[in-house]
């Protein structure tokens, strides 16, 4: 054993190896990092970045494509796509937003995405008092889709050539009402009365009231007499119900009263005047110009100022 504590020992075979005593290499290890060590590194790495913060100054490349977040026990993955690119923030293009900013212009162009608009912006709809709508892609060809704050009305509109066309309205229940021949009819509020007198009311004709007092006559209270809209045509848009060459079933007999309300009679109309195969024998029981109670397969359509009334 020299100085060193090193052994040295020679082989048979003329080699010599050397040996560290348990004193020299106690000797080495002395200083070096120890299990505590080590755990304590960890504990002070563990407060970097990932829970106490911190700042990354240069460009990070990540070879998965994913970051880990830890929430207490909770951790998450988020991925990104394959793909270059700006990442969308909440509420960007009116992604998850309760309420984005109020445009003051949606003629001008916009990305697609959702978006408000104020009453007196330029491009929304007369009388909408603003307008939530959908903007999408397309620059000069592209179109909007937008909800009326102040009506149940949804329209759309399109954009050719940097010129975008008026506003039109989607049909609906809330907008138009079938006819008892299938035609529509521009709706308003809507009172349907069944034979019996008992009558239903949508939201807008609330308030309305109907009542049966003999066969055939009906009293509508709760109107202003007829109303004057032009989509309804002449004689205040009354529609009767007719079969299937087009012939009326009923005469109407109506009288606007002092007081706005309306009374309406229906008639039997035979048309004695044809052939006996072409006659009305759907209403069976009446002479022609009886008071009849109207069909229930089909109905009348009146048009107050109130709404109008589906007999």
């Amino acid at each position: 054993m020299g100085e060193t504590s090193v052994v040295e020992l020679t082989l048979p075979s003329g080699k010599t190896i050397k040996l560290e005593s348990i004193k020299a290499l106690q000797e080495l290890v002395k200083g070096k990092a120890d299990i505590k060590s080590v755990e304590g590194i960890n504990k002070k790495l563990d407060t970097k970045y990932d829970k106490a913060g911190g700042e990354i100054t240069g460009d990070v490349q990540l070879s998965t494509g994913k970051i880990r977040a830890k929430n207490a026990n909770n951790v998450t993955n988020h991925a990104f796509q394959d793909k270059n690119g700006t990442l969308m923030h909440v509420g960007d293009f009116g992604i998850k937003i309760v309420n984005p900013a109020a445009l003051g212009d949606i003629n001008v162009t916009l990305k697609g995405g959702f978006y408000n608009a104020k009453g007196d912006a330029a491009g929304v709809p007369s009388g909408a008092g603003g307008t939530n709508f959908i903007q999408s892609n397309g620059g000069d060809y592209c179109f909007q889709i937008g909800k009326e704050n102040l009506t149940d009305d949804v329209k759309f509109r399109v954009k050719r050539a940097n010129q975008y066309s008026a506003w039109q309205t989607f049909y609906s229940t809330r907008n138009v009402k079938v006819d008892s021949n299938g035609f529509l009819k521009r709706a308003s509020p809507i009172i349907e009365i069944h034979p019996d007198g008992s009558f239903e009311t949508n939201d807008q004709s609330a308030g309305v009231n109907v009542r049966r007092t003999r066969v055939g006559t009906y009293f509508i209270s709760g109107v202003m007499g007829y109303n004057s809209d032009g989509g309804w045509g002449i004689n205040a848009g009354i529609s009767v119900p007719k079969n299937s060459n087009g012939l009326e079933l009923v005469y109407i007999k109506d009288k606007i009263l002092s007081n706005g309300r309306i009374e309406i009679q229906t008639f039997h109309r035979q048309h004695a005047h044809l052939l006996e195969d072409f006659q009305n024998w759907r209403i069976k029981n009446f002479n022609d110009n009886n008071p009849v109670i109207t069909p229930m397969v089909s109905g009348v359509i009146f048009h107050p100022r109130h709404g109008y009334i589906f007999v």
